[in-house]
């Protein structure tokens, strides 16, 4: 059974998420005692922001951000997903499958490695909008 946690656990997320590092790629970083901040490092602002909630997204936080909301919980959302070709053997009977709001969303369901990766991805996001040009 594929389930979403591991699509997008996968060592090359696709659609939005496509330029975030996977949760996996941060796991073996941080096994290997090398620094998660290449990982990162290269990320926009915006791009920042996405992946700092992707992990949330895995668990249905209910977002109450509308861009949020669209990029992972969208029907269309899972088209970016079944193009990859690393899922092409597991695309037939996904189509109707998508991230969805859990209502019985608690902090609790993100693992610590979860919330690592939240923090340093926040962590960088805060860096470089504290290093931006101020208009």
């Amino acid at each position: 059974l594929v389930t979403w946690e591991a699509i997008f656990h996968a060592e090359q997320p696709v659609g939005a998420l496509g330029d975030c590092p996977s949760i996996a790629a941060f796991a073996e970083a941080e096994r290997m005692g090398q620094s998660t901040e290449k990982l990162f490092a290269r990320l926009p602002i915006p791009l920042l922001r996405v992946c700092r909630n992707y992990p949330y997204a895995l668990h249905g936080y209910p977002f109450k951000s509308a861009d949020l909301r669209a990029i992972f919980y969208s029907k269309d959302a899972i088209k970016d997903v079944l193009a990859s070709p690393m899922l092409s053997e597991f695309s037939p009977g996904l189509e109707h499958v998508w991230f969805r709001e859990n209502p019985h969303w608690s902090p609790q369901l993100l693992s610590p490695l979860e919330i690592r990766y939240v923090k340093r991805a926040k962590d960088f996001e805060a860096k470089k909008k504290t290093a931006a040009p101020k208009p």
